[in-house]
């Protein structure tokens, strides 16, 4: 699995917003176990200078955020459209199409 180099903050901190409002730490324990198993499967890009001077055309044409364009432009960087990309975000989703990656879900 392919991500940008800010998808573990990404996932943490979505894991830590959620986290909050659960008070089960048993719930909380777990979510951290899954980031472990997911990160443990992750290659990192990490080209962070080409990542993110194509980061600012992904703004440019897409309209994106900047954590999103980052992440779209990772992508873009490898050049592997067999790989889908995968988002619950529908701008992002749309940009990524438009890309010609297929995507999920």
């Amino acid at each position: 699995m392919l991500v940008s180099s800010i998808t573990p903050v990404e996932v943490l901190s979505a894991i830590w917003r959620k986290a909050r409002t659960i008070r089960d730490e048993r719930v909380r324990a777990r979510s951290h176990a899954r980031l472990a198993a997911l990160q443990a499967q992750w290659v990192v890009v990490s080209a962070v200078e080409d990542v993110i001077a194509d980061a600012l055309d992904v703004v440019a044409r897409h309209g994106l955020r900047g954590a999103d364009a980052i992440q779209l432009a990772s992508a873009r960087f490898t050049r592997n459209e067999a790989l889908p990309f995968v988002t619950l975000d529908h701008d992002l989703r749309r940009a990524a199409r438009a890309e010609g990656f297929p995507t999920l879900p």
